[in-house]
């Protein structure tokens, strides 16, 4: 009993996010970040407001750094909110951050290279 009222606050729900990617390569002392991106129809869930199968998100930003950068090796994340104004002061306090380490090459990503797509959700259920 417990089990199936515990899955059924999981639930998603389609609402835009605010959303971008940072990637960082020790091994070739690299970093990348995205500009701040809109995803219309993001699966969000209820309880909490995560974004679903986050994961996936940062799969995007890997597959396109392994293709385009020929960045091997990178740890992607990706931060997300509803909020643009949240998620502009973080990604301009990250990119302080990061670009004036010295021993490290900061590269910005521009949304005409790379977007995120929304990616697809179903919700599994357990019997």
């Amino acid at each position: 009993m417990c089990g199936l009222s515990a899955n059924a606050q999981k639930r998603a729900v389609v609402k835009p996010q605010y959303i971008f990617g940072f990637a960082i390569s020790m091994t070739d002392s690299v970093a990348y970040i995205t500009e701040v991106q809109r995803v219309d129809s993001a699966w969000v869930e209820t309880a909490h407001g995560y974004l679903v199968d986050r994961a996936l998100y940062s799969l995007q930003l890997q597959y396109y750094l392994e293709q385009s950068e020929k960045a091997k090796n990178t740890v992607c994340s990706v931060f997300f909110n509803r909020n643009p104004r949240k998620m502009q002061r973080l990604w301009a306090r990250m990119k302080r951050r990061y670009a004036k380490a010295k021993n490290l090459r900061f590269i910005e990503v521009p949304k005409s290279s790379f977007a995120f797509t929304a990616e697809e959700y179903k919700e599994i259920k357990y019997e």
